[in-house]
């Protein structure tokens, strides 16, 4: 009973940590196809589109021009497991799939910024600030550990931008959040052969609520320096576990599973500074609180359930992005851009699971924007991610005692495309 109440907590709770996002663990950066080609640098101070409204409301004030941008951006990853090897309950190897997960996934942004006067801005948004799909084969040598994890937070951002004086705004959001989550994974019923794996689908949802401030400051006609803040979401997860077994498993049956699951705050300085008339250099720093997430718990409805609460260490620690990037105008019509980030994971290699084997990032960025009128302009960007050696050792306690070990070698592509039109 123990260990079926630990692997369906592992199978809820890492439903919502996908195993790879652009950003550090699950987090996704992909909120701008124009930030993108620049590395993410700048993001708090470039208000020469609708993405402003997310990256710091502050700057709204400063864009001059009712505005809406709409992006996408497909997420391609690679990801290579190597040297896997495993046991079932009776230690028995684990024979199978050792490929590794695929992900692919295309992340939407909308913008809109609005002028009310020569002091006060508005903005809107929906984003996806976490969320990703990865799947690893039904035969794959990780399956008992991990098969698909799929993770979304839809982000409705509404925020007001104060111009204070000529040179500095404050701005102020409300992030209304909508999470869900799902899971599906293979549970080893004393067979170790495919047709007595037991399938177990967790799913979960909820609403939450958070806010967002920051600071614009025009330090002289060629420099700008942007600060902005996110606070930290709370979810109260609540759905089902659903167990589809040919075989009947004591103790494992459907049932209701909730979680409290907190998305981290964080803290970003931007920076901007036009070297000449044509070539601006940009620069980020991001300090994100992922040590909320040193523990979940997952509760059971059913009162069966033995233990009735569980919990699983994640030990996530604060962890740094930063970024450099510039934009060079070639002419009235082009703008080009590139740039570098490395991306710090918040995971401790003691507690990496198969649905979380991260590792430090490294970026490099190329992009470019195209101004079709005076009312429209095209971005588009591209981002090599290439992902530190990762290694995972799990074991299964109590009732089962399937093992794994494995090694993983990632890279990832992100293709972004942006149109911005001012109303």
């Amino acid at each position: 009973m123990k260990k079926i109440n630990q692997i369906v907590l592992l199978s809820a709770i890492t439903a919502f940590f996908p195993m790879l996002a652009s950003a550090a663990s699950f987090q996704s950066l992909e909120q701008s196809a124009a930030r993108l080609g620049a590395g993410d640098a700048g993001t708090a101070t470039n208000t020469s589109d609708a993405a402003i409204e997310y990256f710091n409301p502050a700057g709204m004030s400063f864009v001059g021009r009712k505005v809406v941008s709409v992006s996408g951006i497909g997420v391609l990853a690679n990801i290579r497991m190597h040297d896997a090897q495993g046991t079932d309950y009776m230690t028995n190897p684990v024979s199978g799939d050792g490929k590794g997960p695929h992900t692919a996934g295309v992340v939407p942004g909308l913008h809109y910024v609005q002028p009310i006067n020569n002091k006060w801005a508005f903005g809107a948004g929906i984003n996806v600030p976490y969320g990703l799909e990865t799947i690893y084969p039904g035969d794959s040598m990780a399956r008992y550990f991990a098969t698909k994890s799929k993770i979304a937070t839809i982000n409705f951002g509404l925020s007001f931008s104060y111009k204070i004086t000529k040179k500095l705004s404050a701005g102020i959001g409300i992030d209304p959040q909508y999470m869900s989550a799902e899971l599906d994974q293979m549970y080893d019923n004393k067979g170790g052969t495919p047709d007595r794996d037991v399938y177990i689908k967790n799913k979960g949802k909820d609403w939450g609520v958070g806010f967002n401030a920051g600071l614009f400051y025009i330090i002289n006609p060629t420099t700008r320096v942007g600060l902005s803040y996110r606070s930290r979401v709370k979810h109260n997860l609540k759905g089902y576990s659903d167990v589809d077994a040919q075989i009947a498993v004591a103790g494992l049956t459907n049932c209701g599973v909730s979680s409290d699951v907190t998305m981290p705050a964080s803290t970003t300085l931007s920076l901007a500074h036009e070297a000449t008339q044509n070539w601006l250099l940009e620069a980020d720093a991001q300090y994100t609180q992922w040590n909320v997430l040193k523990k979940l718990t997952l509760n059971f409805t059913d009162p069966q359930h033995k233990p009735h609460n569980s919990s699983v260490q994640l030990n996530y620690h604060n962890s740094w992005r930063f970024s450099v990037g510039e934009e060079y105008k070639l002419n009235n019509k082009w703008t080009l851009r590139n740039g570098f980030t490395f991306d710090e994971t918040p995971t401790d290699a003691t507690y990496k699971t198969a649905r979380i084997p991260d590792s430090n990032r490294y970026w490099i960025t190329f992009g470019a924007r195209y101004n079709a009128t005076k009312n429209l302009s095209f971005d588009a960007g591209y981002a090599f991610i290439l992902f530190n050696h990762s290694h995972i050792n799990l074991v299964l306690d109590g009732m089962s005692n399937a093992t794994l070990q494995a090694g993983y070698k990632a890279y990832a592509q992100l293709f972004g495309l942006q149109v911005n039109y001012n109303v």
